[in-house]
Protein backbone atom coordinates (compact mmCIF):
# COMPACT_ATOMS: atom_id res chain seq x y z
CA UNK A 1 0.00 0.00 0.00
CA UNK A 2 1.09 3.47 -0.62
CA UNK A 3 0.86 6.11 1.26
CA UNK A 4 0.11 10.03 0.62
CA UNK A 5 3.28 11.73 -0.14
CA UNK A 6 3.43 14.82 2.43
CA UNK A 7 3.33 17.94 0.22
CA UNK A 8 2.95 21.46 2.31
CA UNK A 9 -0.62 21.30 1.04
CA UNK A 10 -1.45 18.27 1.78
CA UNK A 11 -2.53 17.53 -1.86
CA UNK A 12 -1.44 14.61 -3.71
CA UNK A 13 2.05 15.15 -5.29
CA UNK A 14 1.86 14.46 -9.10
CA UNK A 15 5.10 14.76 -11.23
CA UNK A 16 3.93 15.35 -15.00
CA UNK A 17 6.72 14.39 -17.58
CA UNK A 18 5.85 16.21 -20.87
CA UNK A 19 8.04 16.75 -23.78
CA UNK A 20 10.66 19.36 -24.30
CA UNK A 21 9.02 22.17 -25.71
CA UNK A 22 5.52 21.21 -26.03
CA UNK A 23 2.78 23.43 -24.53
CA UNK A 24 1.48 22.63 -21.91
CA UNK A 25 -2.37 21.78 -21.42
CA UNK A 26 -4.36 24.56 -20.11
CA UNK A 27 -5.61 21.88 -17.52
CA UNK A 28 -2.41 21.39 -15.96
CA UNK A 29 -2.97 25.08 -14.34
CA UNK A 30 -6.71 24.35 -13.02
CA UNK A 31 -5.18 20.96 -11.58
CA UNK A 32 -3.01 22.86 -9.49
CA UNK A 33 -5.90 23.36 -6.94
CA UNK A 34 -6.55 19.42 -6.57
CA UNK A 35 -2.84 18.45 -6.44
CA UNK A 36 0.90 19.66 -5.81
CA UNK A 37 2.11 19.53 -9.69
CA UNK A 38 5.83 19.42 -10.54
CA UNK A 39 6.83 19.18 -14.14
CA UNK A 40 10.26 17.48 -15.66
CA UNK A 41 10.53 16.30 -19.20
CA UNK A 42 13.18 13.18 -19.15
CA UNK A 43 13.91 10.05 -17.33
CA UNK A 44 16.93 11.95 -15.52
CA UNK A 45 14.96 14.93 -14.14
CA UNK A 46 12.10 12.71 -13.17
CA UNK A 47 14.53 10.24 -10.90
CA UNK A 48 15.87 13.77 -9.55
CA UNK A 49 12.30 14.74 -8.39
CA UNK A 50 11.60 11.05 -6.96
CA UNK A 51 14.76 11.71 -4.94
CA UNK A 52 13.23 14.67 -3.65
CA UNK A 53 9.59 13.49 -2.83
CA UNK A 54 7.84 10.54 -3.38
CA UNK A 55 4.47 10.95 -5.37
CA UNK A 56 1.00 9.41 -5.51
CA UNK A 57 1.12 9.39 -9.43
CA UNK A 58 3.53 10.16 -12.06
CA UNK A 59 1.49 11.48 -15.07
CA UNK A 60 3.39 10.99 -18.42
CA UNK A 61 1.99 13.72 -21.10
CA UNK A 62 1.89 12.70 -24.80
CA UNK A 63 4.99 11.05 -24.85
CA UNK A 64 5.45 8.48 -28.09
CA UNK A 65 4.40 5.40 -26.43
CA UNK A 66 8.14 3.91 -26.97
CA UNK A 67 8.75 6.74 -24.93
CA UNK A 68 6.83 6.62 -22.02
CA UNK A 69 7.31 2.73 -21.71
CA UNK A 70 10.94 3.40 -21.37
CA UNK A 71 10.58 6.19 -19.03
CA UNK A 72 8.73 3.43 -16.82
CA UNK A 73 11.71 0.97 -17.44
CA UNK A 74 13.98 3.30 -16.39
CA UNK A 75 12.23 4.62 -12.87
CA UNK A 76 11.67 0.55 -12.58
CA UNK A 77 15.07 -0.51 -12.98
CA UNK A 78 16.27 2.66 -10.25
CA UNK A 79 13.83 0.55 -7.64
CA UNK A 80 10.91 2.83 -7.81
CA UNK A 81 7.89 2.08 -7.73
CA UNK A 82 5.58 4.77 -7.94
CA UNK A 83 2.31 4.20 -10.15
CA UNK A 84 2.02 5.52 -13.69
CA UNK A 85 -0.71 6.80 -15.95
CA UNK A 86 -0.56 8.20 -20.00
CA UNK A 87 -2.01 11.09 -20.74
CA UNK A 88 -2.35 10.88 -24.37
CA UNK A 89 -4.46 12.03 -28.08
CA UNK A 90 -3.98 8.02 -28.89
CA UNK A 91 -6.73 6.79 -28.11
CA UNK A 92 -5.66 3.16 -29.91
CA UNK A 93 -6.66 -0.04 -27.60
CA UNK A 94 -3.61 -1.71 -28.37
CA UNK A 95 -1.23 1.15 -26.78
CA UNK A 96 -3.89 0.89 -23.95
CA UNK A 97 -3.85 -2.54 -23.27
CA UNK A 98 0.21 -2.36 -23.40
CA UNK A 99 0.72 0.53 -21.37
CA UNK A 100 -1.38 -1.15 -18.30
CA UNK A 101 0.66 -4.36 -19.19
CA UNK A 102 3.83 -2.72 -18.63
CA UNK A 103 3.05 -1.29 -15.22
CA UNK A 104 1.16 1.86 -16.07
CA UNK A 105 -1.79 2.19 -13.47
CA UNK A 106 -4.44 3.95 -16.16
CA UNK A 107 -4.38 5.43 -19.15
CA UNK A 108 -6.53 8.53 -19.93
CA UNK A 109 -7.31 9.96 -23.66
CA UNK A 110 -6.70 13.76 -24.20
CA UNK A 111 -9.49 15.45 -26.01
CA UNK A 112 -8.58 17.57 -28.77
CA UNK A 113 -12.41 19.51 -28.46
CA UNK A 114 -11.78 20.82 -24.59
CA UNK A 115 -9.08 19.76 -22.04
CA UNK A 116 -12.03 19.20 -19.33
CA UNK A 117 -9.97 19.53 -16.04
CA UNK A 118 -12.69 18.35 -13.95
CA UNK A 119 -13.08 15.30 -16.08
CA UNK A 120 -9.11 14.66 -16.04
CA UNK A 121 -8.72 15.80 -11.90
CA UNK A 122 -11.22 13.15 -10.92
CA UNK A 123 -9.50 10.34 -13.36
CA UNK A 124 -5.87 11.27 -11.75
CA UNK A 125 -7.92 11.48 -8.27
CA UNK A 126 -9.06 7.86 -9.29
CA UNK A 127 -5.43 6.32 -9.83
CA UNK A 128 -4.06 8.05 -7.16
CA UNK A 129 -6.60 6.08 -4.88
CA UNK A 130 -6.03 2.40 -6.90
CA UNK A 131 -2.34 2.88 -6.96
CA UNK A 132 -2.94 3.12 -2.58
CA UNK A 133 -4.63 -0.07 -2.55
Amino acid sequence: MTSMPPTPSNRPALIVVERPGAPRSPAWQELGVAFELSFVTDAKALLAALSERDAALVVVDDLEPADAFALRDAVSAAGRHEPFAMYTHRAGEDEAVEALRRGFTDYVVKRAESPRADLLARRLERSVEIARL
